[in-house]
């Protein structure tokens, strides 16, 4: 039983330590893990928004090509202009409040479905704390074999 006990404390505090070194030493792999994740899915979301407009271009194009009357309805809209129809369903706002509805719109796509990165990343990436995680990590990795390694047997007794 002393024997299974001296196992299992060994396994815990190696595999603690071992732990402790390799996080050390892999730091900044996951930083550099997590900013590349980041990257991509701004990317993603920047080429979701270019589809969508690519979608509405080659409607808008084919509306064109099909009627001559929506450039005169479409002119307004996109120009900024007011409208001479009577039956126009634009809202009469100004050019300041398009821009910072459009804006908001923006960050919170922007905002929406980015991964963080996690704070105990940060904070384990500074110098002072990688080079107590892998002292620690020695430690208890020279610990396990000095205290729980193996046993010789004693002689046995004829």
């Amino acid at each position: 039983m002393q024997s299974f006990i001296r196992f299992i404390a060994f396994v815990i505090t190696f595999g603690v330590g071992a732990g402790a070194l390799t996080f050390s030493a892999l730091c900044n792999d996951l930083i550099l893990y997590f900013s590349n994740k980041q990257q991509l899915a701004l990317e993603q979301q920047q080429l979701l928004s270019l589809e969508e407009k690519v979608q509405v271009y080659d409607a808008l194009l084919k509306n064109i090509k099909t009627d001559d009357d929506v450039m005169q309805r479409i002119a307004p809209a996109v120009l900024g202009l007011q409208s001479d129809d009577p039956n126009t369903a634009y809202p009469l706002t100004g050019l300041q409040e398009l821009e910072a509805a459009r804006e908001m719109l923006q960050q919170g796509k922007k905002n929406a479905d980015m991964p963080v990165m996690p704070p105990w990343l940060i904070r384990c990436s500074e110098q002072r704390h990688r080079t107590t995680l892998f002292l620690a990590g020695g430690i208890l990795v020279l610990t396990a074999f000095a205290c729980f390694g193996l046993v010789k047997p004693n002689e046995v007794d004829e």
